[in-house]
């Protein structure tokens, strides 16, 4: 029943463990995630509910990657006008890790 949020490369960690244990996790929102790191046949599976948000000036982490693989699984990239460090959008992570434990708390 676990929300993880990770960045970066912590971000392709969260990403890689719901993948193998899925049942674990209740979502994930994942911070300019490095998924572009995965061998193409590690990330299997994305909640349904997950939130990735991205910097649209990240110059360490590409988004195209990125937008690629969430619409593989029907994931909304959620597009910030901010860097890799994502310091101007911390209300946006905060304001979606917390819509995941009401979510979560509704169930």
């Amino acid at each position: 029943d676990l929300i993880v949020v990770g960045s970066s490369f912590g971000g392709l960690l969260a990403a890689l463990l719901y993948a193998r244990h899925p049942e674990r996790f209740f979502s994930y929102v994942l911070a300019a995630p490095a998924l572009m790191l995965a061998d193409e046949d590690e990330i299997t599976a994305m909640p349904r509910d997950a939130v990735v948000v991205h910097g649209s000036r990240d110059d360490v982490v590409a988004i195209g990657p990125v937008r690629t693989l969430c619409r593989t699984f029907g994931i909304e990239v959620v597009e910030v006008d901010d860097d890799h460090r994502l310091a101007a959008s911390i209300d946006v992570l905060i304001d979606a890790t917390q819509r995941l434990v009401d979510a979560r708390a509704a169930r």
